[in-house]
């Protein structure tokens, strides 16, 4: 039987989820849309993930990697197994494995709702806490000091409107994006910032990023990074550096770079009393911030070759755009 639907691939990407996985898919087992394809990425799981989804789900497709490759490469190898395998593809789903679906009609509203706009090349929806309070609601960056913020509440009585970016928990991509720029940018592996730069650079290429806000399901937020805490600070540091010369320019270094380390000096020591008697006392927080901040340069400098080629892509390709 034909459908009206376009072709839609749903991506999971998963390291290590089982139990929250088989919800994800549970629910999104109940999905409207007839078009659909689903696959999950597996990260080298070592927890049985991938023998309980090919068990469990026969609907859902498996693609194995041989390591955890983070969330960038991750799901840009999910994308291009769908490229390859279907032609005809016109949107790309990226759902987290800590997403629950609560609307069957969740993706038939996002997909329509770009059909109708020739003009949207991502299209995000609204994120809820499991308690029901909005977690997301599109994003935007304090560009200051560079930190991605989270909208909590939206403009009432409107279907969607348009944030600097949308979180990449539920994207919807249009395929024809994809052929031109991309995905994911690798440089941002393992995570944080990845989605952020790539709607940036969407919205360079003349499209518009949107927050469906009709549209609403439940993210189980952090659920892989919980597991390595000790790197987060790092990785979320480091990546906010590489957005900030992509995207804003390498100036915009100087009050982030100011501000980490004043911040550092500034909770190392206190003033404490001892009776009449007042002392500095040296605080181990301050002193890891510190460390933090060396952390974070030496990653940089490992990587700045990298950062170098991918200004040197992206100016690249602007030029050749505007000719």
């Amino acid at each position: 039987m034909k459908t009206k639907n376009p072709k839609v691939g749903v991506i999971i990407l998963n390291w290590n989820g089982k139990e929250i996985l088989e919800k994800c898919l549970d629910s999104l087992k109940k999905t409207d849309y007839d078009n659909m394809h689903v696959l999950v990425v597996d990260n080298a799981s070592t927890d049985g993930s991938v023998d309980m989804v090919k068990k469990n789900y026969p609907w859902v497709e498996v693609l194995e990697l041989d390591k955890n490759y983070g969330f960038a490469k991750g799901n840009n190898e999910g994308v291009r197994y769908f490229m390859r395998k279907y032609g005809d593809m016109k949107y790309v789903v990226l759902l987290n494995n800590d997403i629950e679906i609560i609307d069957k009609k969740w993706l038939k509203k996002i997909v329509n709702f770009a059909e109708k706009n020739k003009n949207i090349g991502i299209v995000g929806c609204k994120l809820l806490y499991p308690d029901g309070k909005i977690q997301h609601a599109g994003g935007y960056m304090q560009k200051s000091i560079v930190l991605g913020l989270h909208y909590l509440s939206h403009p009432l009585n409107k279907e969607y409107w348009f944030p600097e970016y949308v979180c990449a928990a539920c994207m919807l991509i249009k395929s024809e994006i994809i052929k031109k720029i991309g995905l994911f940018d690798e440089i941002y592996s393992p995570a944080y910032y990845e989605d952020a730069d790539f709607c940036y650079r969407v919205k360079r290429l003349g499209y518009r990023v949107a927050c469906y806000l009709n549209t609403e399901i439940i993210h189980y937020e952090g659920y892989s990074s919980k597991k390595r805490k000790n790197e987060i600070n790092v990785l979320r540091n480091r990546n906010k550096y590489i957005f900030a010369i992509l995207n804003i320019g390498v100036i915009s270094l100087l009050p982030i770079l100011f501000t980490s380390i004043g911040y550092a000096f500034k909770t190392m020591f206190c003033i404490e009393n001892y009776g009449k008697i007042k002392y500095l006392k040296f605080r181990e927080k301050g002193y890891n911030k510190i460390v933090e901040c060396y952390l974070v340069w030496k990653e940089l400098l490992k990587i700045r070759k990298k950062i170098i080629i991918s200004k040197i892509k992206r100016r690249s390709f602007q030029q050749n755009k505007s000719q």
